[in-house]
């Protein structure tokens, strides 16, 4: 992020990330990308996110929703 980047909203970062609004909010829900809310609206850093997205990914790592989730007994 730099000192004065402005924060966009959905629409911006799916422009950015050239997907459709409800992926990046679904991503964006599921903490797939970095965001903050203001009251019940999304907001992104264009840079953090690109950042985020551009660093290595595990693939043995546990998704989020695996590691939230519990073993049926």
């Amino acid at each position: 992020m730099t000192e004065h980047e402005q924060a966009v909203d959905l629409k911006g970062i799916a422009a950015v990330l050239n997907v459709s609004v409800d992926t990046a909010r679904r991503k964006a829900k599921t903490g797939d990308i970095p965001s903050f809310r203001v009251g019940s609206l999304y907001r992104f850093f264009p840079s953090a996110v690109v950042a985020h997205l551009s660093e290595p990914v595990d693939e043995w790592a546990m998704s989020s929703a695996s590691k939230n989730s519990r073993r049926a007994a």
